[in-house]
Protein backbone atom coordinates (compact mmCIF):
# COMPACT_ATOMS: atom_id res chain seq x y z
CA UNK A 1 0.00 0.00 0.00
CA UNK A 2 1.13 3.56 -0.65
CA UNK A 3 -0.38 6.93 0.23
CA UNK A 4 0.00 10.58 -0.70
CA UNK A 5 0.48 12.18 2.73
CA UNK A 6 3.80 10.74 3.82
CA UNK A 7 3.60 12.30 7.28
CA UNK A 8 0.66 10.05 8.13
CA UNK A 9 1.22 6.41 8.97
CA UNK A 10 -1.31 4.05 7.35
CA UNK A 11 -3.69 2.33 9.68
CA UNK A 12 -4.44 -1.36 9.40
CA UNK A 13 -7.25 -2.26 7.06
CA UNK A 14 -10.43 -3.05 8.89
CA UNK A 15 -12.97 -5.54 7.70
CA UNK A 16 -16.23 -3.72 7.15
CA UNK A 17 -18.28 -6.79 6.38
CA UNK A 18 -20.52 -6.34 9.42
CA UNK A 19 -21.24 -2.75 8.43
CA UNK A 20 -21.90 -3.60 4.79
CA UNK A 21 -24.03 -6.70 5.32
CA UNK A 22 -26.65 -4.58 7.05
CA UNK A 23 -27.26 -2.69 3.82
CA UNK A 24 -30.21 -4.06 1.83
CA UNK A 25 -32.34 -2.68 -0.94
CA UNK A 26 -35.00 -0.26 0.27
CA UNK A 27 -36.48 3.04 -0.93
CA UNK A 28 -33.68 5.58 -0.76
CA UNK A 29 -32.26 8.68 -2.46
CA UNK A 30 -28.92 9.36 -4.13
CA UNK A 31 -27.76 12.52 -2.39
CA UNK A 32 -25.50 15.19 -3.80
CA UNK A 33 -21.89 14.30 -2.92
CA UNK A 34 -20.52 15.94 0.21
CA UNK A 35 -16.87 15.93 -0.89
CA UNK A 36 -14.75 15.21 -3.96
CA UNK A 37 -13.39 11.77 -4.87
CA UNK A 38 -11.47 11.42 -8.15
CA UNK A 39 -9.37 9.03 -10.21
CA UNK A 40 -5.65 9.78 -10.54
CA UNK A 41 -4.65 6.87 -12.83
CA UNK A 42 -6.28 5.22 -15.86
CA UNK A 43 -6.69 1.69 -14.49
CA UNK A 44 -3.78 -0.03 -16.23
CA UNK A 45 -3.52 -3.64 -15.05
CA UNK A 46 -0.28 -4.38 -13.22
CA UNK A 47 0.20 -0.72 -12.22
CA UNK A 48 -0.97 1.17 -9.12
CA UNK A 49 -4.56 2.43 -9.07
CA UNK A 50 -4.58 5.89 -7.50
CA UNK A 51 -7.28 8.18 -6.15
CA UNK A 52 -7.56 11.69 -4.69
CA UNK A 53 -9.86 12.95 -1.92
CA UNK A 54 -10.65 16.60 -1.20
CA UNK A 55 -13.08 18.21 1.21
CA UNK A 56 -13.65 15.19 3.47
CA UNK A 57 -14.41 16.20 7.08
CA UNK A 58 -11.34 15.94 9.35
CA UNK A 59 -11.08 13.64 12.33
CA UNK A 60 -13.14 10.85 10.78
CA UNK A 61 -12.57 7.40 9.37
CA UNK A 62 -12.89 7.32 5.60
CA UNK A 63 -14.37 4.03 4.36
CA UNK A 64 -13.05 3.05 0.94
CA UNK A 65 -15.62 0.91 -0.90
CA UNK A 66 -15.42 -1.01 -4.17
CA UNK A 67 -17.81 -3.22 -6.11
CA UNK A 68 -18.44 -4.72 -9.52
CA UNK A 69 -21.92 -3.15 -9.49
CA UNK A 70 -23.33 0.33 -8.98
CA UNK A 71 -25.82 -0.64 -6.28
CA UNK A 72 -27.78 1.28 -5.11
CA UNK A 73 -27.42 0.10 -1.52
CA UNK A 74 -29.50 1.93 1.13
CA UNK A 75 -28.26 3.09 4.53
CA UNK A 76 -31.67 3.03 6.19
CA UNK A 77 -31.51 -0.37 7.89
CA UNK A 78 -28.36 0.30 9.86
CA UNK A 79 -29.41 3.86 10.56
CA UNK A 80 -33.20 4.29 10.67
CA UNK A 81 -34.34 7.50 9.03
CA UNK A 82 -31.27 7.80 6.84
CA UNK A 83 -32.74 7.67 3.34
CA UNK A 84 -29.42 8.05 1.50
CA UNK A 85 -27.82 5.36 -0.61
CA UNK A 86 -24.32 4.39 -1.62
CA UNK A 87 -23.79 3.69 -5.31
CA UNK A 88 -21.84 0.45 -4.92
CA UNK A 89 -22.94 -3.12 -4.29
CA UNK A 90 -21.89 -5.13 -1.24
CA UNK A 91 -20.54 -8.31 -2.84
CA UNK A 92 -16.92 -7.16 -2.33
CA UNK A 93 -17.12 -5.98 1.28
CA UNK A 94 -14.10 -8.07 2.38
CA UNK A 95 -12.02 -5.73 0.24
CA UNK A 96 -13.34 -2.55 1.88
CA UNK A 97 -11.06 -0.73 4.28
CA UNK A 98 -10.80 2.44 6.37
CA UNK A 99 -8.35 5.33 6.23
CA UNK A 100 -7.89 8.57 8.17
CA UNK A 101 -10.01 11.24 6.47
CA UNK A 102 -7.11 13.70 6.62
CA UNK A 103 -5.34 11.81 3.83
CA UNK A 104 -5.43 13.45 0.38
CA UNK A 105 -5.28 10.20 -1.56
CA UNK A 106 -4.50 6.50 -1.68
CA UNK A 107 -3.13 3.99 -4.16
CA UNK A 108 -2.85 0.22 -4.31
CA UNK A 109 -1.46 -2.35 -6.70
CA UNK A 110 -3.53 -4.15 -9.32
CA UNK A 111 -2.94 -7.64 -10.74
CA UNK A 112 -1.64 -7.94 -14.28
CA UNK A 113 -4.48 -10.33 -15.08
CA UNK A 114 -5.76 -10.20 -18.65
CA UNK A 115 -9.08 -11.72 -17.57
CA UNK A 116 -9.83 -8.37 -15.91
CA UNK A 117 -9.39 -6.44 -19.17
CA UNK A 118 -12.40 -4.13 -19.73
CA UNK A 119 -13.85 -4.92 -16.27
CA UNK A 120 -15.60 -1.89 -14.75
CA UNK A 121 -15.09 -1.39 -11.02
CA UNK A 122 -17.26 1.02 -8.98
CA UNK A 123 -15.62 2.99 -6.15
CA UNK A 124 -17.04 5.33 -3.51
CA UNK A 125 -16.03 6.59 -0.06
CA UNK A 126 -17.88 7.71 3.04
CA UNK A 127 -16.89 8.94 6.49
CA UNK A 128 -17.92 7.61 9.90
CA UNK A 129 -19.08 8.17 12.57
CA UNK A 130 -21.84 10.67 11.89
CA UNK A 131 -24.61 12.32 13.86
CA UNK A 132 -27.48 11.59 14.07
CA UNK A 133 -26.74 8.78 11.59
CA UNK A 134 -23.99 6.18 11.52
CA UNK A 135 -22.67 7.51 8.24
CA UNK A 136 -21.46 11.11 8.20
CA UNK A 137 -20.54 12.31 4.68
CA UNK A 138 -20.60 10.53 1.30
CA UNK A 139 -18.42 11.23 -1.72
CA UNK A 140 -19.34 10.99 -5.36
CA UNK A 141 -18.95 7.64 -7.11
CA UNK A 142 -16.26 6.92 -9.71
CA UNK A 143 -15.99 4.07 -12.17
CA UNK A 144 -12.66 2.69 -13.39
CA UNK A 145 -12.50 0.41 -16.40
CA UNK A 146 -9.44 -1.77 -15.98
CA UNK A 147 -7.34 -2.66 -19.01
CA UNK A 148 -4.01 -3.97 -20.25
CA UNK A 149 -1.39 -1.45 -21.30
CA UNK A 150 -1.73 -0.51 -24.96
CA UNK A 151 -4.85 -2.63 -25.48
CA UNK A 152 -8.09 -0.82 -26.19
CA UNK A 153 -11.45 -1.59 -24.63
CA UNK A 154 -14.99 -0.60 -25.54
CA UNK A 155 -16.96 1.45 -23.02
CA UNK A 156 -20.38 0.15 -22.01
CA UNK A 157 -21.93 3.58 -22.67
CA UNK A 158 -22.58 4.59 -26.26
CA UNK A 159 -23.38 7.84 -28.02
CA UNK A 160 -27.08 8.48 -28.51
CA UNK A 161 -26.34 9.53 -32.11
CA UNK A 162 -23.61 8.06 -34.29
CA UNK A 163 -21.27 10.89 -35.29
CA UNK A 164 -17.90 11.67 -36.81
CA UNK A 165 -15.96 14.94 -37.20
CA UNK A 166 -17.41 16.20 -33.88
CA UNK A 167 -15.52 18.81 -31.90
CA UNK A 168 -14.57 17.54 -28.42
CA UNK A 169 -14.58 20.15 -25.64
CA UNK A 170 -13.14 19.18 -22.25
CA UNK A 171 -14.22 21.24 -19.27
CA UNK A 172 -14.06 21.04 -15.49
CA UNK A 173 -17.05 21.92 -13.36
CA UNK A 174 -16.77 23.95 -10.15
CA UNK A 175 -16.85 20.68 -8.19
CA UNK A 176 -13.69 19.55 -10.01
CA UNK A 177 -15.48 16.94 -12.13
CA UNK A 178 -14.25 16.58 -15.71
CA UNK A 179 -16.75 16.33 -18.56
CA UNK A 180 -16.32 16.18 -22.33
CA UNK A 181 -18.83 17.84 -24.64
CA UNK A 182 -19.09 16.45 -28.19
CA UNK A 183 -20.50 19.25 -30.32
CA UNK A 184 -22.12 18.52 -33.65
CA UNK A 185 -20.27 16.34 -36.10
CA UNK A 186 -22.18 14.30 -38.61
CA UNK A 187 -22.05 11.64 -41.27
CA UNK A 188 -20.64 11.28 -44.78
CA UNK A 189 -17.06 11.41 -46.07
CA UNK A 190 -14.61 14.24 -45.55
CA UNK A 191 -15.86 16.02 -48.69
CA UNK A 192 -19.54 15.09 -48.36
CA UNK A 193 -20.13 15.61 -44.64
CA UNK A 194 -23.61 16.42 -43.31
CA UNK A 195 -23.79 18.19 -39.96
CA UNK A 196 -25.73 17.53 -36.74
CA UNK A 197 -27.08 20.09 -34.28
CA UNK A 198 -27.06 17.80 -31.24
CA UNK A 199 -24.42 17.41 -28.54
CA UNK A 200 -23.54 14.76 -25.98
CA UNK A 201 -21.68 14.93 -22.67
CA UNK A 202 -19.30 12.31 -21.30
CA UNK A 203 -19.04 12.13 -17.51
CA UNK A 204 -15.44 11.18 -16.65
CA UNK A 205 -16.37 10.12 -13.09
CA UNK A 206 -18.94 7.51 -14.07
CA UNK A 207 -17.78 6.87 -17.68
CA UNK A 208 -21.35 7.46 -18.90
CA UNK A 209 -22.80 9.62 -21.68
CA UNK A 210 -25.91 11.79 -21.65
CA UNK A 211 -27.55 14.15 -24.12
CA UNK A 212 -26.29 17.73 -24.10
CA UNK A 213 -27.83 21.04 -25.18
CA UNK A 214 -28.75 21.65 -28.81
CA UNK A 215 -26.54 23.76 -31.03
CA UNK A 216 -28.02 26.78 -32.76
CA UNK A 217 -26.92 25.36 -36.13
CA UNK A 218 -25.98 22.03 -37.70
CA UNK A 219 -22.18 21.78 -37.72
CA UNK A 220 -19.59 19.31 -38.95
CA UNK A 221 -16.01 20.20 -39.87
CA UNK A 222 -16.26 23.46 -37.96
CA UNK A 223 -13.65 24.88 -35.60
CA UNK A 224 -13.74 24.97 -31.80
CA UNK A 225 -11.34 27.29 -29.94
CA UNK A 226 -11.10 27.37 -26.15
CA UNK A 227 -11.07 30.93 -24.79
CA UNK A 228 -9.10 32.22 -21.81
CA UNK A 229 -12.18 32.33 -19.59
CA UNK A 230 -13.04 28.68 -20.30
CA UNK A 231 -15.77 29.38 -22.85
CA UNK A 232 -15.48 27.85 -26.32
CA UNK A 233 -16.10 29.52 -29.70
CA UNK A 234 -17.60 27.31 -32.43
CA UNK A 235 -17.31 28.77 -35.91
CA UNK A 236 -18.65 27.71 -39.28
CA UNK A 237 -18.86 24.14 -40.57
CA UNK A 238 -21.15 22.28 -42.92
CA UNK A 239 -24.90 22.00 -42.30
CA UNK A 240 -27.23 19.03 -42.76
CA UNK A 241 -27.59 19.55 -46.53
CA UNK A 242 -23.95 20.28 -47.41
CA UNK A 243 -24.17 24.07 -47.22
CA UNK A 244 -21.59 26.23 -45.52
CA UNK A 245 -22.33 27.96 -42.21
CA UNK A 246 -21.12 31.45 -41.35
CA UNK A 247 -22.84 31.57 -37.98
CA UNK A 248 -20.95 31.13 -34.73
CA UNK A 249 -21.87 30.35 -31.14
CA UNK A 250 -20.24 30.26 -27.73
CA UNK A 251 -20.45 27.39 -25.25
CA UNK A 252 -20.33 28.46 -21.60
CA UNK A 253 -19.60 25.52 -19.27
CA UNK A 254 -20.93 27.54 -16.31
CA UNK A 255 -24.42 27.82 -17.80
CA UNK A 256 -24.27 24.74 -20.01
CA UNK A 257 -25.67 26.71 -22.92
CA UNK A 258 -24.76 27.69 -26.46
CA UNK A 259 -25.30 31.37 -27.20
CA UNK A 260 -25.23 32.85 -30.73
CA UNK A 261 -22.49 35.40 -31.35
CA UNK A 262 -21.45 37.47 -34.35
CA UNK A 263 -21.34 35.75 -37.75
CA UNK A 264 -18.29 35.58 -40.01
CA UNK A 265 -18.34 37.57 -43.25
CA UNK A 266 -18.47 34.33 -45.26
CA UNK A 267 -19.39 30.71 -44.62
CA UNK A 268 -16.37 28.56 -43.83
CA UNK A 269 -15.94 24.77 -43.91
CA UNK A 270 -12.64 22.97 -43.25
CA UNK A 271 -11.08 26.27 -42.23
CA UNK A 272 -8.38 26.95 -39.67
CA UNK A 273 -8.81 28.54 -36.27
CA UNK A 274 -6.61 29.41 -33.29
CA UNK A 275 -6.32 31.85 -30.41
CA UNK A 276 -4.07 34.90 -30.71
CA UNK A 277 -1.87 36.25 -27.88
CA UNK A 278 -4.47 38.85 -26.84
CA UNK A 279 -7.25 36.25 -26.48
CA UNK A 280 -8.97 37.01 -29.77
CA UNK A 281 -9.58 34.22 -32.31
CA UNK A 282 -8.19 34.03 -35.84
CA UNK A 283 -9.88 31.97 -38.57
CA UNK A 284 -8.42 31.42 -42.02
CA UNK A 285 -9.44 30.10 -45.42
CA UNK A 286 -11.75 27.13 -45.86
CA UNK A 287 -14.51 26.85 -48.42
CA UNK A 288 -18.10 28.08 -48.48
CA UNK A 289 -19.78 24.88 -49.71
CA UNK A 290 -19.49 21.11 -49.77
CA UNK A 291 -22.30 20.63 -52.28
CA UNK A 292 -19.91 18.97 -54.76
CA UNK A 293 -16.11 18.70 -55.25
CA UNK A 294 -15.99 21.26 -58.07
CA UNK A 295 -17.79 23.99 -56.11
CA UNK A 296 -15.87 23.05 -52.98
CA UNK A 297 -12.61 24.00 -54.68
CA UNK A 298 -14.02 26.92 -56.67
CA UNK A 299 -15.15 28.57 -53.42
CA UNK A 300 -11.90 28.11 -51.49
CA UNK A 301 -10.99 31.21 -49.48
CA UNK A 302 -7.83 33.10 -48.60
CA UNK A 303 -9.63 35.67 -46.44
CA UNK A 304 -9.14 35.74 -42.66
CA UNK A 305 -11.09 37.22 -39.77
CA UNK A 306 -10.63 37.93 -36.08
CA UNK A 307 -13.32 37.47 -33.41
CA UNK A 308 -13.30 39.65 -30.30
CA UNK A 309 -14.63 37.83 -27.22
CA UNK A 310 -15.42 41.13 -25.51
CA UNK A 311 -17.75 42.39 -28.24
CA UNK A 312 -18.70 39.17 -30.01
CA UNK A 313 -17.92 40.82 -33.35
CA UNK A 314 -15.69 39.81 -36.26
CA UNK A 315 -13.28 42.04 -38.14
CA UNK A 316 -11.40 41.39 -41.37
CA UNK A 317 -7.63 41.00 -41.12
CA UNK A 318 -4.86 40.35 -43.64
CA UNK A 319 -5.56 37.61 -46.19
CA UNK A 320 -3.36 34.59 -46.74
CA UNK A 321 -1.31 34.58 -49.91
CA UNK A 322 -3.00 31.36 -51.03
CA UNK A 323 -6.57 30.05 -51.01
CA UNK A 324 -6.48 27.05 -48.69
CA UNK A 325 -8.92 24.53 -47.25
CA UNK A 326 -8.31 21.55 -44.97
CA UNK A 327 -5.07 23.21 -43.92
CA UNK A 328 -3.58 23.45 -40.45
CA UNK A 329 -3.65 26.67 -38.42
CA UNK A 330 -1.77 26.58 -35.14
CA UNK A 331 -0.73 29.18 -32.58
CA UNK A 332 2.98 29.00 -31.84
CA UNK A 333 4.82 29.83 -28.63
CA UNK A 334 6.61 32.63 -30.52
CA UNK A 335 3.29 34.51 -30.78
CA UNK A 336 2.93 33.86 -34.51
CA UNK A 337 0.37 31.53 -36.07
CA UNK A 338 1.26 29.12 -38.87
CA UNK A 339 -0.93 27.89 -41.74
CA UNK A 340 0.37 24.61 -43.12
CA UNK A 341 -0.39 22.90 -46.42
CA UNK A 342 -3.98 22.14 -47.35
CA UNK A 343 -5.68 21.98 -50.72
CA UNK A 344 -4.72 25.12 -52.63
CA UNK A 345 -6.62 26.95 -55.36
CA UNK A 346 -4.87 29.61 -57.46
CA UNK A 347 -6.41 32.17 -59.83
CA UNK A 348 -5.22 31.51 -63.37
CA UNK A 349 -6.65 33.96 -65.92
CA UNK A 350 -9.10 35.00 -63.18
CA UNK A 351 -10.39 31.45 -62.95
CA UNK A 352 -9.95 29.50 -59.69
CA UNK A 353 -7.70 26.59 -60.60
CA UNK A 354 -7.13 23.71 -58.15
CA UNK A 355 -3.49 22.86 -57.52
CA UNK A 356 -4.00 19.98 -55.09
CA UNK A 357 -2.31 19.47 -51.76
CA UNK A 358 0.67 21.74 -51.15
CA UNK A 359 3.70 21.91 -48.89
CA UNK A 360 3.77 25.71 -48.61
CA UNK A 361 3.23 27.43 -45.25
CA UNK A 362 2.52 30.97 -44.10
CA UNK A 363 3.11 32.84 -40.83
CA UNK A 364 0.61 35.35 -39.39
CA UNK A 365 2.32 38.11 -37.42
CA UNK A 366 0.13 39.23 -34.53
CA UNK A 367 1.75 42.66 -34.29
CA UNK A 368 1.51 43.60 -37.99
CA UNK A 369 -1.66 41.56 -38.76
CA UNK A 370 0.00 40.38 -41.97
CA UNK A 371 0.99 37.04 -43.49
CA UNK A 372 4.43 36.14 -44.79
CA UNK A 373 5.93 33.03 -46.34
CA UNK A 374 7.29 30.42 -43.96
CA UNK A 375 9.53 27.45 -44.62
CA UNK A 376 7.72 24.80 -46.65
CA UNK A 377 7.01 21.34 -45.31
CA UNK A 378 9.01 18.44 -46.73
CA UNK A 379 5.81 16.80 -48.03
CA UNK A 380 2.68 18.29 -49.57
CA UNK A 381 -0.35 17.38 -47.46
CA UNK A 382 -3.93 18.32 -46.56
CA UNK A 383 -6.58 17.08 -44.08
CA UNK A 384 -3.90 16.99 -41.38
CA UNK A 385 -5.42 19.86 -39.37
CA UNK A 386 -6.86 17.56 -36.66
CA UNK A 387 -3.60 15.79 -35.86
CA UNK A 388 -1.01 18.55 -35.58
CA UNK A 389 0.56 18.25 -32.12
CA UNK A 390 2.66 20.78 -30.25
CA UNK A 391 5.37 19.52 -27.92
CA UNK A 392 6.41 20.97 -24.57
CA UNK A 393 9.35 22.81 -26.17
CA UNK A 394 7.10 24.55 -28.71
CA UNK A 395 7.95 22.41 -31.73
CA UNK A 396 5.06 20.93 -33.75
CA UNK A 397 4.69 17.46 -35.26
CA UNK A 398 2.61 16.88 -38.39
CA UNK A 399 1.65 13.33 -39.35
CA UNK A 400 -0.06 11.76 -42.34
CA UNK A 401 -2.92 13.45 -44.15
CA UNK A 402 -3.77 13.33 -47.85
CA UNK A 403 -1.66 14.06 -50.90
CA UNK A 404 -3.37 14.80 -54.19
CA UNK A 405 -3.13 16.51 -57.53
CA UNK A 406 -5.80 18.93 -58.82
CA UNK A 407 -8.50 16.24 -58.44
CA UNK A 408 -8.76 16.07 -54.67
CA UNK A 409 -11.18 13.14 -54.95
CA UNK A 410 -8.11 11.09 -55.97
CA UNK A 411 -6.13 11.98 -52.84
CA UNK A 412 -4.23 9.18 -51.10
CA UNK A 413 -3.07 8.88 -47.46
CA UNK A 414 0.48 9.66 -46.38
CA UNK A 415 2.97 7.92 -44.12
CA UNK A 416 5.25 10.96 -44.02
CA UNK A 417 5.80 12.76 -40.71
CA UNK A 418 7.82 15.88 -39.92
CA UNK A 419 8.53 18.35 -37.15
CA UNK A 420 8.55 22.16 -37.26
CA UNK A 421 10.85 24.36 -35.16
CA UNK A 422 9.24 27.83 -34.99
CA UNK A 423 12.34 29.52 -33.65
CA UNK A 424 14.46 28.30 -36.55
CA UNK A 425 11.54 28.37 -39.02
CA UNK A 426 12.58 24.96 -40.30
CA UNK A 427 11.07 21.53 -40.95
CA UNK A 428 12.82 18.22 -40.33
CA UNK A 429 11.63 14.90 -41.70
CA UNK A 430 10.84 12.15 -39.21
CA UNK A 431 10.88 8.43 -39.97
CA UNK A 432 7.79 7.38 -41.90
CA UNK A 433 4.82 6.12 -39.93
CA UNK A 434 4.47 2.30 -40.07
CA UNK A 435 1.01 2.76 -41.63
CA UNK A 436 -0.11 5.60 -43.90
CA UNK A 437 -3.32 7.30 -42.80
CA UNK A 438 -5.45 10.39 -42.68
CA UNK A 439 -8.22 11.28 -40.20
CA UNK A 440 -6.38 9.62 -37.32
CA UNK A 441 -6.09 11.15 -33.86
CA UNK A 442 -2.70 12.27 -32.52
CA UNK A 443 -2.07 12.60 -28.78
CA UNK A 444 1.04 12.98 -26.64
CA UNK A 445 0.89 10.56 -23.71
CA UNK A 446 3.49 10.36 -20.95
CA UNK A 447 3.99 6.94 -19.37
CA UNK A 448 6.59 4.43 -18.21
CA UNK A 449 9.15 4.48 -15.39
CA UNK A 450 10.46 7.13 -15.63
CA UNK A 451 7.59 8.68 -17.63
CA UNK A 452 8.53 9.45 -21.23
CA UNK A 453 6.51 11.32 -23.85
CA UNK A 454 5.09 9.18 -26.66
CA UNK A 455 2.98 10.30 -29.63
CA UNK A 456 -0.01 7.98 -30.09
CA UNK A 457 -1.76 7.85 -33.48
CA UNK A 458 -5.05 5.96 -33.22
CA UNK A 459 -7.15 4.74 -36.13
CA UNK A 460 -7.54 6.81 -39.26
CA UNK A 461 -8.50 6.02 -42.85
CA UNK A 462 -6.99 4.98 -46.16
CA UNK A 463 -8.64 4.95 -49.58
CA UNK A 464 -10.07 7.93 -51.46
CA UNK A 465 -11.63 11.05 -49.87
CA UNK A 466 -15.01 10.11 -51.37
CA UNK A 467 -14.82 6.54 -50.06
CA UNK A 468 -12.47 6.37 -47.06
CA UNK A 469 -11.68 2.98 -45.56
CA UNK A 470 -11.28 3.25 -41.77
CA UNK A 471 -8.39 1.38 -40.15
CA UNK A 472 -7.74 0.02 -36.66
CA UNK A 473 -4.00 0.60 -36.33
CA UNK A 474 -2.39 2.24 -33.29
CA UNK A 475 1.06 3.72 -33.86
CA UNK A 476 3.49 5.04 -31.26
CA UNK A 477 6.40 7.42 -31.79
CA UNK A 478 8.94 7.57 -28.97
CA UNK A 479 9.73 11.29 -28.81
CA UNK A 480 13.15 10.63 -27.30
CA UNK A 481 14.43 8.08 -29.83
CA UNK A 482 12.13 9.12 -32.73
CA UNK A 483 11.37 5.47 -33.41
CA UNK A 484 7.93 4.14 -34.34
CA UNK A 485 6.29 0.92 -33.25
CA UNK A 486 2.87 -0.63 -33.77
CA UNK A 487 0.67 -1.24 -30.72
CA UNK A 488 -2.24 -3.71 -30.52
CA UNK A 489 -5.08 -2.86 -32.89
CA UNK A 490 -8.26 -1.07 -31.87
CA UNK A 491 -11.37 -3.15 -31.26
CA UNK A 492 -13.00 -1.55 -34.31
CA UNK A 493 -11.86 0.43 -37.32
CA UNK A 494 -12.45 4.15 -36.90
CA UNK A 495 -11.37 7.40 -38.53
CA UNK A 496 -12.54 10.98 -38.23
CA UNK A 497 -13.24 10.34 -34.56
CA UNK A 498 -12.89 12.70 -31.61
CA UNK A 499 -10.14 12.02 -29.08
CA UNK A 500 -9.56 13.29 -25.55
CA UNK A 501 -6.81 12.52 -23.03
CA UNK A 502 -8.24 12.78 -19.52
CA UNK A 503 -6.14 14.10 -16.60
CA UNK A 504 -5.86 10.58 -15.16
CA UNK A 505 -4.21 9.37 -18.40
CA UNK A 506 -7.11 7.66 -20.19
CA UNK A 507 -7.20 8.18 -23.97
CA UNK A 508 -10.79 8.16 -25.25
CA UNK A 509 -11.90 7.79 -28.88
CA UNK A 510 -15.48 8.91 -29.55
CA UNK A 511 -17.43 7.87 -32.63
CA UNK A 512 -15.86 8.37 -36.03
CA UNK A 513 -16.43 6.27 -39.11
CA UNK A 514 -15.97 2.51 -39.17
CA UNK A 515 -16.70 -0.67 -41.06
CA UNK A 516 -16.46 -1.40 -44.76
CA UNK A 517 -19.06 1.24 -45.62
CA UNK A 518 -17.53 3.93 -43.44
CA UNK A 519 -20.71 4.46 -41.46
CA UNK A 520 -20.63 6.81 -38.47
CA UNK A 521 -20.12 5.05 -35.14
CA UNK A 522 -21.83 5.41 -31.76
CA UNK A 523 -19.16 3.51 -29.83
CA UNK A 524 -16.45 4.82 -27.50
CA UNK A 525 -13.08 3.14 -27.13
CA UNK A 526 -10.48 3.62 -24.39
CA UNK A 527 -6.70 3.22 -24.34
CA UNK A 528 -4.49 3.23 -21.28
CA UNK A 529 -0.72 2.91 -21.04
Amino acid sequence: MSRYDEDNRPIAMRSLTTFACALFLAPALVAQPDYRFSKASPGTLGLPLSFHFSGAPPGKNLVFMMSMTGGPTPLSLISPGDNRVIEVGIESTPLWFALPSKLSGWSFGTPNNSSMHAAAVHFQTLTIPGSPFVVDKISNKVVVQMGSSGNSSMLASKLAVARSFARPISYTQSSGKLSVLLAGGGSGSIISARGLNSTEIYDADTMTIRKGPMLNAHRALGVAVVLRDGRVLLSGGVDNVGGGVNTCEVWDPKTGRFTPTGSMSVARIAHGGCQLPDGTVLVSGGTTTFSNPVLTLANAQNSCEIWNPKTGNWSVTGSMRARRLAHGLDALQTGDSIATGGFEVRPILNFPTPIGSVKTCELYNFATRKWSSAASMKTARAVHLWNNVQLRDGRMIVTGGLISGPLIVNGTPLAAAEIYDPRANSWTSLPNMPAASALHSATVVSYGNPPLDKLILAGGAVGLPTSPVPIDTVQELDLATLKWRLLPRLKTTRGGHSSVLTPNGLLLLFGGQGGLQGQSLDTVEALRF
